[in-house]
Formats: structure tokens, sequence, C-alpha cells
């Protein structure tokens, strides 16, 4: 449960004790450092944008002023401000001792309290539970292709990129790149499609997305800005380009396709 669940919990629950106190013509004070539950309270009929549990509160905190007063105290208790008498020590803005040590007294005498998981932190466990499941998957079925030629593919046994940065969602033109599935004669002829793997638009050479987008020379003034752009990576092949620049080479690939290469 995250810091911001825990203080949903807490200030739910001290609206409850309030509710079954059934306190008339009382002054309650709520004080609570939380700005996510503040911001959302203020709109808190929007199911979209705001927690079930901070509705759920409003509904409460309406029911106290019926026959209450309800004063809610944003204290920001993480905020420092220095002196005004020019020491260097500072202040910080909504501390107490004397809470504090109710806190911890409340902490050690309190019941334990009983609920439900948040929807937020059972997505977030699925989530994760999803991405052990498809790593676990493609460990043990993707293979490298028995074919000749076509890219390695045990880089998507990695979650990670190669300089460690989180891939980024991907798309199907690199999945055709990483895999090298794609509409290139290449691809085409070994599943018997084409009777020829030359290139389309140089007659010479093997058609891969490789050598259309980088080498193919009958498209080098075409892709002049895409091969710029790729050399501008500076990375050692196209092949880890696609890993370590996925956001990059799904522009590129975008722009070649457009110049009539075929992906």
């Amino acid at each position: 449960t995250s810091s911001y669940e825990c203080e949903m919990i807490a200030l739910n629950s001290g609206l409850d004790i309030a509710i079954e106190q059934d306190y008339k013509e009382r002054m309650i004070h709520i004080m609570t450092d939380s700005v996510s539950w503040m911001s959302q309270l203020k709109l808190p009929i929007k199911p979209k944008r705001v927690n079930a549990i901070v509705a759920e509160c409003a509904a409460k905190i309406a029911q106290l002023t019926q026959d209450n007063t309800v004063d809610i105290h944003f204290i920001p208790s993480h905020v420092e401000k220095n002196d005004n008498s020019g020491l260097e020590t500072k202040i910080t803005i909504g501390h107490s001792n004397e809470i504090d040590e109710l806190a911890k007294q409340a902490a050690n005498d309190g019941d334990e309290i009983q609920h439900d998981p948040f929807i937020s932190s059972f997505k977030l466990h699925l989530r994760k539970k999803e991405q052990e499941n498809l790593h676990d998957y493609i460990k043990e079925n993707v293979n490298t292709s028995k074919v000749k030629g076509y890219p390695n593919r045990d880089k998507f046994k990695s979650k990670m990129t190669l300089n460690e940065r989180k891939l980024e969602p991907a798309t199907p033109l690199i999945n055709r790149a990483r895999t090298g599935h794609a509409s290139t004669r290449q691809h085409l002829k070994n599943l018997n499609m084409e009777e020829s793997s030359v290139c389309r638009h140089c007659n010479t050479e093997e058609e891969t997305i490789e050598h259309q987008v980088l080498k193919c020379k009958a498209l080098k003034g075409k892709l002049h800005k895409v091969r710029t752009a790729y050399h501008l990576l500076q990375t050692e092949s196209f092949e880890n380009a696609l890993w370590e620049y996925p956001q990059e080479l799904n522009g590129i690939l975008v722009k070649a396709m457009k110049k009539r290469c075929f992906i």
C-alpha cells in the first residue's frame, strides 16, 4: 500500500469513527498534509478524476455537516521556511511535538484496521504479474530464426535496452524490424510469396529493412534526411538501434515507409 493510500485509509476510518459517535452540534477538525486528497476533494463526483474512497470521504463529511461544523485544515508538514530573525535556523511549518507524540501513541494503542485493497494497488500488482508472465513466455518460446539473414531475437528476452533505458511501447514497425517478419522481399521469398529476394528499388542487393533504409543507392536522394537522422544516433548497428532507440527508430521507419520502403 502506498503512502497516499495509507492517508486515505486513515482519513476514511477517522470519519467512520466520528459518524459512529453520532456527534451533535460539535466543531470537528480534520487535519491533513495530503495535497492529493485535498485537491481531489474539490471534485468528488467525477469518477474519471477522483479515487472512489475520496468520493466516499466527501459523502461522510457531508453527513457530519448536517448536525455539526466541520473544518478541514491543510498542514504542509514537510515545508520549511527561514526564521525572520536572520538566524540560519529553519522553522518547520505545521510541526508540533505534541501532535507527533499523540500520533506515536495512537500507533501503539490503536486497533488494526481491515480494509479492501485499493484498485490502484490491484492494477499495479496485476501489471507486474503480467510483465513477469510475458517475460517467462518470451524466455521459453522466442528463438532465433533458423533462416539465414534474420535479426537475432535474444534481446526479446530482456526487458531493458542496451543502455538500460526502459523500452518505449513497441510499435508494429519496430516489431517487424526486430523479427524480420516484414513486407520485404527477403521475408516474402521465404514464405514462397515472391520468386526473388532482390530489392525492388535497386535490383542488385537483397531487400531487407536495413538495406532499404540505410544502404540502397536507388533511395539515396529520397532518404537523405532519414539516413542523417539515423547516423546522428551514433549506434553500433541497425539491429542495436532498434533496441537502444526504439522511439527514434520508429520515427525513421515511418518516414521511410512514406518514401515507398517496404517494411
